[in-house]
């Protein structure tokens, strides 16, 4: 048997400029996340052979000191745990760049820097040749398709690790350095198992004989990278490939919606909410929607409960435009009631673009006339 620990997406030294003066903390979550990983890869007890690097070890291609620094570290316990580490440049830290990190020299690591895929790695790992197959894209010099290439027909295990788009989730990258992938092609390199970057998410494929995984980040980068994220580990045996999942992630994004159309006091049913889901160790996006009869003062439930979670973001969606108060509301004999008859009128006509700017016309005015209550 062979024991695999699947890394992809790291994106050591990110900064995450949309946190603010939170974003050194979670650049420092990222840096611990490896340091975690790489514990557990050296922890004899999980009988790790090779770490396989998919792609975006870095966020750019170019790092500080002394996230390299970092790296170099890990990749120095790897070496006295005789772990095998093999990587391949992802589209963040890509190769073809001629001050690409990729170009130093790194102790202990195996890098696929071809612009193709041609012939494999191969190492002898607890008496099994294990073929490594993959590449460095460079936009000058590689050539579609990306995933007709076939196992030499050697024996022991062929290993592919590709750091492209299979087309699969909603957080995927498209510019000129992404890799397009065809499912149907990879199940028929006869790969035992194909090691995937670029996807955020975890996300693990098994057809005709080939296992086929992202393994997602280690600590979510943004929403949409919601939930418990994992380290992948693939155990390859002649009864096949299987797949075991560890959690790691320190901290945990989630994003919810709430729909207030039947709430009688909307501010109270936000406020629970976020009492349930308070949690030092997730950021939270929270989504009002819904057709509501009272407004909700995000700025005081943003100051009440912000320092309850590590990050807090509430994103008012509510549509006055449908509430019944808004209604009654037209009828007043006030400026407030010819304000708001005057944005009702022809509203089914509206395309959504010229709805949504009702909806700000409507709120920024009422904010002047007395609110909705």
């Amino acid at each position: 048997m062979v024991r695999l620990l699947h890394l992809a997406d790291l994106h050591l030294g990110a900064k995450f400029k949309w946190l603010g003066e939170k974003s050194a903390t979670r650049k420092e979550d990222l840096s611990e996340a490896f340091k975690r990983a790489i514990d557990f890869a050296v922890d004899e007890k999980n009988k790790i052979d090779a770490v396989l690097f998919a792609g975006d070890t870095f966020d750019s291609h170019k790092p500080s000191n002394e996230t390299t620094e970092l790296f170099r570290a890990q990749l120095d316990r790897l070496k006295k745990g005789k772990i095998h580490s093999i990587l391949i440049p992802g589209n963040h830290d890509a190769y073809e760049y001629s001050d690409s990190l990729w170009r130093e020299e790194f102790d202990w690591l195996h890098l696929l820097g071809e612009p193709e895929v041609g012939a494999p790695l191969t190492l002898l790992i607890n008496s099994e040749e294990c073929h490594f197959y993959g590449f460095a894209f460079d936009s000058r010099k590689s050539n579609e398709p990306f995933d007709e290439f076939k196992t030499t027909g050697s024996e022991g295990f062929h290993i592919a690790l590709i750091h492209g788009s299979l087309g699969v989730g909603d957080h995927i990258e498209m510019h000129s350095r992404s890799v397009p992938l065809n499912r149907k092609r990879l199940v028929k390199t006869g790969m035992n198992y194909i090691a995937l970057g670029h996807y955020h998410n975890f996300d693990e494929i098994n057809e005709g004989g080939v296992t086929v995984v992202y393994p997602g980040t280690l600590e979510g980068m943004g929403f949409g990278e919601d939930g418990e994220r994992w380290l992948v580990v693939a155990e390859l045996s002649q009864k096949g490939v299987k797949i075991r999942k560890e959690k790691i992630n320190k901290r945990t994004l989630l994003s919810e919606t709430i729909d207030l159309s039947d709430s009688s006091d909307a501010t109270s049913t936000v406020r629970d909410r976020l009492k349930e889901l308070s949690d030092d160790n997730t950021l939270l996006k929270l989504e009002l929607t819904g057709s509501a009869e009272s407004t909700v003062d995000v700025d005081s439930l943003l100051k009440a409960y912000e320092e309850q979670f590590f990050l807090l973001k509430i994103v008012d969606n509510l549509s006055l435009l449908d509430s019944k108060r808004i209604e009654i509301l037209r009828s007043e004999v006030s400026v407030r009631g010819n304000f708001v008859d005057s944005l009702l009128n022809g509203l089914e006509k509206l395309d959504d673009r010229e709805r949504s700017l009702r909806e700000l016309a409507l709120r920024k005015g009422l904010a002047h006339l007395g609110g909705i209550d």
